[in-house]
Protein backbone atom coordinates (compact mmCIF):
# COMPACT_ATOMS: atom_id res chain seq x y z
CA UNK A 1 0.00 0.00 0.00
CA UNK A 2 2.88 2.58 0.70
CA UNK A 3 4.33 1.65 -2.92
CA UNK A 4 1.21 1.93 -4.65
CA UNK A 5 0.01 5.24 -2.51
CA UNK A 6 3.55 7.03 -3.63
CA UNK A 7 2.89 6.25 -7.12
CA UNK A 8 -0.39 7.39 -7.12
CA UNK A 9 1.19 10.72 -6.12
CA UNK A 10 3.85 10.97 -8.84
CA UNK A 11 1.84 9.95 -11.45
CA UNK A 12 -0.93 12.15 -10.68
CA UNK A 13 1.51 15.46 -10.49
CA UNK A 14 3.27 14.39 -13.49
CA UNK A 15 0.06 14.47 -15.12
CA UNK A 16 -1.05 17.32 -13.37
CA UNK A 17 1.81 19.57 -14.31
CA UNK A 18 1.82 18.28 -17.99
CA UNK A 19 -1.78 18.62 -19.40
CA UNK A 20 -2.32 21.79 -17.32
CA UNK A 21 1.02 23.58 -18.18
CA UNK A 22 3.05 21.44 -20.85
CA UNK A 23 5.68 20.81 -18.16
CA UNK A 24 7.45 17.68 -18.19
CA UNK A 25 9.21 16.38 -15.25
CA UNK A 26 12.29 16.21 -15.18
CA UNK A 27 13.31 14.97 -11.78
CA UNK A 28 11.74 13.74 -8.76
CA UNK A 29 12.93 13.78 -5.29
CA UNK A 30 11.34 11.73 -2.43
CA UNK A 31 11.54 12.06 1.68
CA UNK A 32 10.47 11.01 5.05
CA UNK A 33 9.51 14.18 6.47
CA UNK A 34 10.57 14.72 10.13
CA UNK A 35 8.09 15.28 12.85
CA UNK A 36 7.12 18.46 14.01
CA UNK A 37 5.60 22.11 12.01
CA UNK A 38 6.88 23.12 9.05
CA UNK A 39 6.08 26.00 6.45
CA UNK A 40 4.95 24.71 3.36
CA UNK A 41 4.43 27.08 0.12
CA UNK A 42 0.80 25.81 -0.15
CA UNK A 43 -0.91 26.03 -3.41
CA UNK A 44 -4.27 23.58 -2.33
CA UNK A 45 -5.03 21.18 0.38
CA UNK A 46 -7.52 17.97 -0.64
CA UNK A 47 -9.70 15.82 1.45
CA UNK A 48 -9.83 11.97 0.48
CA UNK A 49 -12.22 9.82 1.30
CA UNK A 50 -12.49 6.08 1.00
CA UNK A 51 -8.83 5.79 0.03
CA UNK A 52 -5.91 4.98 1.07
CA UNK A 53 -4.83 8.74 1.70
CA UNK A 54 -6.69 10.98 3.47
CA UNK A 55 -5.23 14.84 3.20
CA UNK A 56 -2.95 15.61 0.64
CA UNK A 57 -1.15 19.23 0.43
CA UNK A 58 -0.47 20.75 -3.11
CA UNK A 59 2.48 23.30 -3.18
CA UNK A 60 5.21 25.12 -5.72
CA UNK A 61 7.81 27.35 -5.46
CA UNK A 62 7.64 31.08 -6.87
CA UNK A 63 8.23 30.46 -10.30
CA UNK A 64 5.62 27.87 -10.79
CA UNK A 65 3.40 29.81 -8.97
CA UNK A 66 4.29 32.88 -11.61
CA UNK A 67 3.51 30.69 -14.28
CA UNK A 68 0.44 28.81 -12.98
CA UNK A 69 -1.01 32.35 -12.02
CA UNK A 70 -0.76 33.26 -15.97
CA UNK A 71 -3.14 30.61 -17.06
CA UNK A 72 -6.58 31.19 -17.20
CA UNK A 73 -9.28 28.83 -18.40
CA UNK A 74 -11.78 31.02 -20.01
CA UNK A 75 -14.51 28.23 -20.48
CA UNK A 76 -14.61 27.22 -16.78
CA UNK A 77 -13.50 30.56 -15.64
CA UNK A 78 -10.76 28.78 -13.70
CA UNK A 79 -7.08 30.14 -12.94
CA UNK A 80 -4.24 28.00 -14.02
CA UNK A 81 -3.71 26.94 -10.29
CA UNK A 82 -7.37 25.93 -9.61
CA UNK A 83 -7.09 23.92 -12.71
CA UNK A 84 -3.71 21.99 -11.85
CA UNK A 85 -5.36 21.44 -8.37
CA UNK A 86 -8.40 20.00 -9.55
CA UNK A 87 -6.40 17.59 -12.26
CA UNK A 88 -4.19 16.28 -9.88
CA UNK A 89 -7.01 15.44 -7.49
CA UNK A 90 -9.11 13.68 -10.57
CA UNK A 91 -6.02 11.79 -11.43
CA UNK A 92 -5.11 11.12 -8.15
CA UNK A 93 -8.42 9.40 -7.03
CA UNK A 94 -8.09 7.14 -10.52
CA UNK A 95 -4.50 6.09 -9.21
CA UNK A 96 -5.35 5.30 -6.01
CA UNK A 97 -5.46 1.30 -4.90
CA UNK A 98 -8.89 2.08 -3.38
CA UNK A 99 -13.08 1.01 -3.77
CA UNK A 100 -14.50 4.24 -4.35
CA UNK A 101 -12.60 7.18 -3.50
CA UNK A 102 -14.06 10.60 -3.62
CA UNK A 103 -12.26 13.94 -2.79
CA UNK A 104 -12.54 17.46 -2.96
CA UNK A 105 -9.95 20.61 -2.85
CA UNK A 106 -10.44 22.08 1.09
CA UNK A 107 -8.96 25.13 0.76
CA UNK A 108 -6.67 26.75 -2.20
CA UNK A 109 -4.39 28.99 0.36
CA UNK A 110 -2.05 30.56 -1.73
CA UNK A 111 1.20 30.84 0.13
CA UNK A 112 2.91 29.79 3.08
CA UNK A 113 1.24 27.64 5.58
CA UNK A 114 2.36 25.68 8.93
CA UNK A 115 1.42 22.12 8.74
CA UNK A 116 2.42 19.72 11.35
CA UNK A 117 3.62 15.94 10.44
CA UNK A 118 3.57 13.15 12.49
CA UNK A 119 7.21 11.74 11.24
CA UNK A 120 5.30 8.43 10.74
CA UNK A 121 4.52 7.62 7.00
CA UNK A 122 4.67 11.37 5.78
CA UNK A 123 6.41 11.56 2.63
CA UNK A 124 7.30 14.79 1.06
CA UNK A 125 8.01 14.63 -2.85
CA UNK A 126 9.63 17.16 -5.32
CA UNK A 127 8.64 17.09 -9.12
CA UNK A 128 11.21 19.25 -10.93
CA UNK A 129 10.24 21.15 -14.13
CA UNK A 130 11.78 23.64 -16.60
CA UNK A 131 9.81 26.40 -15.20
CA UNK A 132 10.06 25.64 -11.24
CA UNK A 133 8.92 22.94 -8.49
CA UNK A 134 5.88 21.37 -7.58
CA UNK A 135 6.01 19.69 -4.04
CA UNK A 136 3.52 17.41 -2.49
CA UNK A 137 3.30 16.08 0.94
CA UNK A 138 1.32 13.12 2.45
CA UNK A 139 0.88 10.79 5.11
CA UNK A 140 0.58 7.45 3.73
CA UNK A 141 -1.10 4.94 6.40
CA UNK A 142 0.34 1.34 6.65
CA UNK A 143 -1.72 -1.93 5.42
CA UNK A 144 -2.89 -2.54 8.96
CA UNK A 145 -4.46 0.94 9.76
CA UNK A 146 -6.14 0.81 6.65
CA UNK A 147 -7.38 -3.02 7.49
CA UNK A 148 -8.62 -1.93 10.97
CA UNK A 149 -10.21 1.48 9.43
CA UNK A 150 -12.40 -0.94 7.15
CA UNK A 151 -12.85 -3.38 10.54
CA UNK A 152 -11.08 -6.14 9.36
CA UNK A 153 -9.36 -8.55 11.27
CA UNK A 154 -6.75 -8.59 9.10
CA UNK A 155 -3.97 -8.18 11.95
CA UNK A 156 -5.26 -11.38 13.84
CA UNK A 157 -5.26 -13.44 10.64
CA UNK A 158 -1.98 -12.65 9.61
CA UNK A 159 -0.36 -13.19 13.34
CA UNK A 160 -1.98 -16.51 12.88
CA UNK A 161 0.00 -17.69 9.77
CA UNK A 162 3.33 -16.42 10.33
CA UNK A 163 3.93 -15.80 14.17
CA UNK A 164 4.63 -18.63 16.41
CA UNK A 165 1.33 -19.64 18.15
CA UNK A 166 1.89 -18.61 21.51
CA UNK A 167 4.53 -15.84 20.60
CA UNK A 168 3.21 -13.17 22.70
CA UNK A 169 4.05 -15.64 25.76
CA UNK A 170 7.78 -16.35 24.62
CA UNK A 171 10.81 -14.19 25.32
CA UNK A 172 12.94 -15.09 21.84
CA UNK A 173 12.08 -16.41 18.25
CA UNK A 174 15.43 -17.71 17.84
CA UNK A 175 15.02 -20.27 14.87
CA UNK A 176 15.02 -19.59 11.72
CA UNK A 177 12.05 -20.59 10.14
CA UNK A 178 10.35 -18.12 13.03
CA UNK A 179 12.47 -15.22 12.46
CA UNK A 180 11.97 -16.08 8.53
CA UNK A 181 7.95 -16.24 9.35
CA UNK A 182 8.46 -12.66 11.18
CA UNK A 183 9.88 -10.63 8.72
CA UNK A 184 6.97 -11.90 6.08
CA UNK A 185 4.62 -10.75 8.89
CA UNK A 186 6.52 -7.46 9.03
CA UNK A 187 6.18 -6.98 5.31
CA UNK A 188 2.54 -8.00 4.84
CA UNK A 189 1.49 -5.49 7.14
CA UNK A 190 3.97 -2.58 7.03
CA UNK A 191 4.67 -2.36 10.34
CA UNK A 192 7.07 0.65 11.67
CA UNK A 193 10.34 -0.04 12.62
CA UNK A 194 11.88 2.06 14.41
CA UNK A 195 16.41 2.21 14.22
CA UNK A 196 18.66 3.55 17.02
CA UNK A 197 21.72 5.31 15.46
CA UNK A 198 24.51 6.72 16.70
CA UNK A 199 24.50 10.21 17.16
CA UNK A 200 26.96 12.77 18.75
CA UNK A 201 27.88 12.06 22.59
CA UNK A 202 27.15 9.28 22.75
CA UNK A 203 23.55 9.72 21.95
CA UNK A 204 21.18 7.47 20.02
CA UNK A 205 18.98 8.95 17.44
CA UNK A 206 15.54 7.19 16.22
CA UNK A 207 14.68 6.82 13.13
CA UNK A 208 11.46 4.90 11.71
CA UNK A 209 11.23 2.75 8.58
CA UNK A 210 9.06 0.01 6.40
CA UNK A 211 10.27 -3.37 5.30
CA UNK A 212 9.74 -3.10 1.50
CA UNK A 213 11.50 -6.61 0.60
CA UNK A 214 14.24 -8.94 0.46
CA UNK A 215 17.29 -7.31 -2.05
CA UNK A 216 21.28 -7.75 -2.77
CA UNK A 217 23.43 -4.81 -1.55
CA UNK A 218 26.73 -5.18 -3.95
CA UNK A 219 26.51 -8.78 -3.60
CA UNK A 220 25.56 -9.49 0.10
CA UNK A 221 21.82 -10.93 0.57
CA UNK A 222 19.75 -8.09 2.84
CA UNK A 223 16.74 -6.59 3.59
CA UNK A 224 15.30 -3.59 2.13
CA UNK A 225 13.78 -0.69 4.45
CA UNK A 226 12.34 2.27 3.40
CA UNK A 227 14.82 4.44 4.89
CA UNK A 228 17.10 7.15 4.43
CA UNK A 229 19.96 6.72 7.05
CA UNK A 230 23.15 8.40 5.34
CA UNK A 231 25.44 10.49 6.67
CA UNK A 232 23.70 13.37 5.73
CA UNK A 233 20.46 12.41 7.80
CA UNK A 234 22.00 11.30 10.88
CA UNK A 235 25.65 9.84 12.16
CA UNK A 236 27.61 8.40 10.06
CA UNK A 237 27.08 4.64 9.77
CA UNK A 238 29.77 2.23 7.95
CA UNK A 239 29.24 -1.06 6.47
CA UNK A 240 29.33 -3.66 9.28
CA UNK A 241 27.60 -1.44 11.83
CA UNK A 242 25.40 -2.88 14.45
CA UNK A 243 21.76 -1.29 14.66
CA UNK A 244 19.16 -1.93 17.30
CA UNK A 245 15.61 -2.26 15.67
CA UNK A 246 12.34 -2.63 17.71
CA UNK A 247 8.78 -3.32 15.94
CA UNK A 248 5.61 -2.41 18.52
CA UNK A 249 2.99 -5.21 17.75
CA UNK A 250 -0.05 -4.29 20.86
CA UNK A 251 2.11 -4.76 24.28
CA UNK A 252 4.98 -6.72 23.07
CA UNK A 253 8.02 -4.85 21.33
CA UNK A 254 10.26 -7.09 19.18
CA UNK A 255 13.59 -6.15 19.24
CA UNK A 256 16.70 -7.07 17.06
CA UNK A 257 20.20 -6.48 15.80
CA UNK A 258 21.09 -5.90 12.29
CA UNK A 259 23.73 -5.34 10.74
CA UNK A 260 24.02 -2.26 8.48
CA UNK A 261 25.27 -2.84 4.62
CA UNK A 262 24.43 0.97 3.32
CA UNK A 263 22.11 2.85 1.23
CA UNK A 264 20.21 2.29 -1.83
CA UNK A 265 17.13 3.01 -3.32
CA UNK A 266 13.92 1.64 -4.85
CA UNK A 267 12.43 2.07 -7.85
CA UNK A 268 9.25 4.16 -8.46
CA UNK A 269 7.05 5.54 -10.81
CA UNK A 270 8.56 7.51 -13.92
CA UNK A 271 11.80 6.90 -12.70
CA UNK A 272 11.71 8.62 -9.30
CA UNK A 273 13.70 6.50 -6.66
CA UNK A 274 13.06 5.82 -2.82
CA UNK A 275 15.32 6.41 -0.77
CA UNK A 276 16.61 3.02 0.82
CA UNK A 277 18.55 1.31 3.65
CA UNK A 278 20.18 -2.05 3.59
CA UNK A 279 20.69 -4.80 6.36
CA UNK A 280 21.86 -7.80 7.00
CA UNK A 281 18.55 -10.45 8.45
CA UNK A 282 18.79 -10.59 12.15
CA UNK A 283 19.22 -14.10 13.73
CA UNK A 284 17.16 -13.54 16.72
CA UNK A 285 14.57 -11.54 17.67
CA UNK A 286 13.42 -11.12 21.52
CA UNK A 287 10.41 -10.42 22.97
CA UNK A 288 9.61 -7.84 25.84
CA UNK A 289 7.00 -5.73 27.55
CA UNK A 290 6.66 -2.66 25.83
CA UNK A 291 5.71 -0.72 28.98
CA UNK A 292 7.51 -0.44 32.43
CA UNK A 293 4.36 -0.03 34.58
CA UNK A 294 1.45 -2.41 34.02
CA UNK A 295 -1.68 -0.87 32.28
CA UNK A 296 -5.24 -1.30 32.63
CA UNK A 297 -7.83 -0.26 29.67
CA UNK A 298 -10.48 2.21 31.43
CA UNK A 299 -13.70 1.03 30.34
CA UNK A 300 -16.08 4.27 31.37
CA UNK A 301 -15.97 7.44 30.09
CA UNK A 302 -13.42 9.38 31.81
CA UNK A 303 -12.91 13.00 30.83
CA UNK A 304 -9.70 14.68 30.52
CA UNK A 305 -8.49 18.07 29.88
CA UNK A 306 -4.90 19.61 29.26
CA UNK A 307 -3.11 22.94 30.41
CA UNK A 308 0.23 24.03 29.48
CA UNK A 309 2.38 23.06 32.01
CA UNK A 310 5.46 25.03 30.58
CA UNK A 311 5.11 28.17 32.03
CA UNK A 312 4.04 29.83 28.74
CA UNK A 313 0.78 30.77 30.74
CA UNK A 314 1.91 34.02 32.51
CA UNK A 315 0.43 34.94 36.04
CA UNK A 316 -1.09 38.61 36.68
CA UNK A 317 2.07 41.01 37.32
CA UNK A 318 0.12 41.98 40.59
CA UNK A 319 -0.31 38.42 41.84
CA UNK A 320 -4.14 38.71 42.34
CA UNK A 321 -5.44 36.33 39.45
CA UNK A 322 -3.81 33.94 37.10
CA UNK A 323 -3.61 34.60 33.31
CA UNK A 324 -6.77 32.61 31.43
CA UNK A 325 -5.13 29.88 29.39
CA UNK A 326 -7.23 28.06 26.74
CA UNK A 327 -6.75 23.98 27.37
CA UNK A 328 -4.57 22.67 24.69
CA UNK A 329 -6.69 19.13 24.17
CA UNK A 330 -10.05 17.78 25.53
CA UNK A 331 -10.38 14.08 25.54
CA UNK A 332 -10.88 10.62 27.50
CA UNK A 333 -9.11 8.10 29.53
CA UNK A 334 -8.33 5.03 27.17
CA UNK A 335 -5.42 3.74 29.44
CA UNK A 336 -4.03 3.84 32.50
CA UNK A 337 -1.06 3.02 34.51
CA UNK A 338 1.01 3.95 37.61
CA UNK A 339 3.39 6.04 35.64
CA UNK A 340 1.60 7.52 32.38
CA UNK A 341 -1.80 7.14 30.28
CA UNK A 342 -3.39 7.12 27.16
CA UNK A 343 -6.18 9.89 26.22
CA UNK A 344 -7.95 10.12 23.09
CA UNK A 345 -9.47 12.82 21.72
CA UNK A 346 -13.10 14.25 21.98
CA UNK A 347 -14.37 15.57 18.56
CA UNK A 348 -10.62 16.69 17.31
CA UNK A 349 -9.95 18.28 14.09
CA UNK A 350 -6.95 17.45 12.34
CA UNK A 351 -6.98 21.60 12.18
CA UNK A 352 -7.38 21.86 15.72
CA UNK A 353 -4.57 18.69 16.59
CA UNK A 354 -2.34 20.59 14.46
CA UNK A 355 -3.18 24.00 16.14
CA UNK A 356 -2.78 22.52 19.90
CA UNK A 357 0.96 22.30 19.88
CA UNK A 358 0.75 19.35 21.25
CA UNK A 359 4.51 18.33 20.57
CA UNK A 360 7.04 15.85 21.95
CA UNK A 361 8.71 16.23 25.07
CA UNK A 362 6.52 19.12 26.53
CA UNK A 363 5.24 19.64 29.73
CA UNK A 364 1.38 19.76 30.37
CA UNK A 365 -1.30 19.78 33.69
CA UNK A 366 -3.61 17.00 32.46
CA UNK A 367 -6.99 17.49 34.77
CA UNK A 368 -8.35 13.76 34.82
CA UNK A 369 -11.77 13.61 36.41
CA UNK A 370 -11.99 10.33 38.04
CA UNK A 371 -16.07 9.72 39.05
CA UNK A 372 -15.40 9.46 43.00
CA UNK A 373 -13.82 12.80 42.87
CA UNK A 374 -15.59 16.28 43.04
CA UNK A 375 -12.74 17.97 41.41
CA UNK A 376 -10.31 16.95 38.55
CA UNK A 377 -7.39 15.24 39.95
CA UNK A 378 -4.54 17.37 38.54
CA UNK A 379 -0.92 15.98 37.22
CA UNK A 380 1.72 17.05 35.51
CA UNK A 381 3.11 15.18 32.40
CA UNK A 382 5.48 15.32 29.48
CA UNK A 383 3.69 14.13 25.85
CA UNK A 384 5.55 11.11 24.85
CA UNK A 385 3.46 9.97 22.04
CA UNK A 386 1.09 12.15 19.27
CA UNK A 387 -0.33 10.35 17.15
CA UNK A 388 -3.49 10.24 14.83
CA UNK A 389 -4.74 7.07 13.07
CA UNK A 390 -7.33 5.43 10.94
CA UNK A 391 -10.63 4.51 13.09
CA UNK A 392 -12.90 4.38 9.94
CA UNK A 393 -12.17 4.81 6.20
CA UNK A 394 -12.71 8.26 6.34
CA UNK A 395 -12.24 9.65 9.94
CA UNK A 396 -8.94 10.00 11.90
CA UNK A 397 -8.17 9.72 15.61
CA UNK A 398 -6.04 11.47 17.63
CA UNK A 399 -3.98 10.26 20.83
CA UNK A 400 -1.60 11.26 23.14
CA UNK A 401 0.64 9.31 25.39
CA UNK A 402 1.74 11.01 28.51
CA UNK A 403 4.85 10.60 31.04
CA UNK A 404 3.56 11.78 34.46
CA UNK A 405 5.80 13.49 36.23
CA UNK A 406 7.27 14.24 40.03
CA UNK A 407 8.29 17.68 40.72
CA UNK A 408 6.14 18.37 44.35
CA UNK A 409 4.41 16.78 47.10
CA UNK A 410 1.47 17.58 45.30
CA UNK A 411 2.24 15.12 42.44
CA UNK A 412 3.06 12.58 44.95
CA UNK A 413 -0.27 12.39 46.17
CA UNK A 414 -1.70 12.79 42.85
CA UNK A 415 0.17 9.97 41.50
CA UNK A 416 -0.91 8.06 44.89
CA UNK A 417 -4.59 8.48 43.79
CA UNK A 418 -4.03 7.23 40.35
CA UNK A 419 -2.35 4.43 41.78
CA UNK A 420 -5.04 3.22 44.06
CA UNK A 421 -7.46 3.53 41.28
CA UNK A 422 -5.01 1.62 39.05
CA UNK A 423 -4.88 -1.43 42.35
CA UNK A 424 -8.64 -1.46 42.68
CA UNK A 425 -9.47 -1.88 38.65
CA UNK A 426 -6.82 -4.82 38.78
CA UNK A 427 -8.64 -6.00 41.81
CA UNK A 428 -12.11 -5.64 40.50
CA UNK A 429 -11.08 -7.63 36.60
CA UNK A 430 -9.22 -10.45 38.89
CA UNK A 431 -12.11 -11.18 40.78
CA UNK A 432 -14.32 -11.12 37.79
CA UNK A 433 -11.89 -13.88 36.47
CA UNK A 434 -12.43 -15.96 39.33
CA UNK A 435 -16.48 -15.83 39.60
CA UNK A 436 -16.24 -16.91 35.86
CA UNK A 437 -13.89 -19.50 36.51
CA UNK A 438 -15.94 -21.07 39.62
CA UNK A 439 -18.91 -21.02 37.11
CA UNK A 440 -17.34 -23.82 35.13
Amino acid sequence: MLLESLNALITAGDDALLTTCGLPSIGHHISQVRQGSLTFPSLGELRIKGGALQTVHLGSDSLLCGQLAGLVDAENDETGIETLTKRFLQQLLGELDSRNPRGRVHSQDIGPVNLMSRGLRSFGIRLETGVGQLFIMAEVPSRVEMEAARGSDYLQTMESAYMPRDWGNRQAIDNPLGVENFLVFLRKVEGDVYFEIPGEEDANCLRSGILLDKGTFEGERGLKFCADLSETSVGALSRGDEVRASVGIDDRSLQFVMRYLGQGTHALANGAELPCAFFEPPEKVTITQRRLAFRIPVISDIPVVLHCGDGSSSTSPWGDQEAAAEPLFHGTLADLSFSGARIIADGLTEESAEASGLELHRRVVCDINFPDRDLPLSLLGIVRRSTSRLVDRNQRQHELGLEFLIVGDSDRVALEHVRQFVLAEQRARLSQRIHVSGLS
